[in-house]
């Protein structure tokens, strides 16, 4: 594998700034046990989060559930979410049936 100098490998991927994109960031630090990493282009400070929620299949399988008629409530029970999270996170609120 090649890198360009000053970019930052973790676990096999590379590190990109969050706002500007950019490979050239650079260590800074511990925040909260996590690493802290600094953008040498934007100068924007970011620690590498895993992404939070529930994947595109997920979401399809909720959308299909609700389009085949199951409602709102057994589809967070099945899913193991809230009602709210099936409400504001998933695009269903722009189905009309």
């Amino acid at each position: 594998m090649f890198f360009m100098p000053g970019c930052v490998v973790v676990a096999g991927f590379v590190m990109f700034c969050t706002k500007c994109g950019s490979e050239s960031v650079f260590k800074s630090g511990f925040v909260k046990d996590e690493q802290r990493y600094r953008c040498r282009d934007c100068g924007r400070q970011f620690v590498s989060t895993r992404h939070k929620g529930k994947s595109e299949t997920e979401k399809l399988t909720a959308i299909l559930l609700y389009i085949n008629g199951l409602s709102l409530r057994t589809i967070a029970r099945l899913m193991r979410v809230t009602t709210t999270a099936i409400l504001m996170g998933m695009p269903i609120r722009h189905f009309e049936l």
